[in-house]
């Protein structure tokens, strides 16, 4: 997923572009999305389903996998107080 790698986020205008991004990606079936049963604030809705709410959650830790080259990533946003977030390339 290139470009995908330690972007950082820190406006409500850069975290859309990412979300429409990622919502692309996965209509074209490049990445799919990734529930960590691990992580108790994964966000379990789609990004596109986030986008039709028009309504951010307060925090957002969506996990995805990119189909072709394998690798996880996690967009990981506070939204609630605008305080930002990233998108990183997940190990292993």
């Amino acid at each position: 997923m290139n470009g995908f790698e330690n972007i950082q986020i820190s406006s409500p205008d850069e975290l859309k572009k990412i979300f429409l991004l990622i919502a692309q990606k996965e209509k074209e079936g490049k990445i799919t999305q990734i529930i960590n049963e691990n992580d108790l604030f994964c966000t379990k809705i789609s990004i596109s389903e986030i986008l039709d709410k028009k309504k951010n959650p307060d925090f957002i830790r969506y996990y995805f996998q990119d189909l072709i080259d394998n690798n996880k990533y996690l967009l990981s946003v506070e939204t609630y107080h605008g305080i930002g977030g990233s998108l990183e390339k997940l190990d292993g």
